[in-house]
């Protein structure tokens, strides 16, 4: 999926970004919430440089554990994949095909 400019500028769109030990940006997500108990996640880059961190793992614990804090009801992960299955709470919405 490609990255538009304008989803980091959208304001409904959030940004996070992760950092290495020296403080340069390894990875960011965005995401977009639609109120005050909905989120999505609509993209998550990672440069790749060091894969035993499971930056990707991380950060969904992160923004699983953010939104949670926040009163949030929702994260949407998106598609299905397998490995989403391993967070609690993990749900697959409308039909299951």
């Amino acid at each position: 999926m490609p990255i538009f400019d304008s989803q980091f500028r959208d304001p409904k769109n959030i940004t996070i970004g992760y950092c290495d030990d020296q403080g340069t940006l390894s990875a960011f997500s965005i995401l977009r919430e639609y109120d005050n108990k909905n989120v999505e996640a609509l993209q998550f880059a990672w440069d790749y440089r060091k894969p035993d961190q499971r930056l990707g793992i991380r950060s969904l614990e992160h923004e699983c554990a953010l939104y949670k804090s926040k009163g949030f009801e929702y994260l949407y992960l998106g598609y299905a994949d397998e490995y989403k299955s391993q967070f609690d709470g993990y749900e697959i919405l409308g039909p299951n095909v």
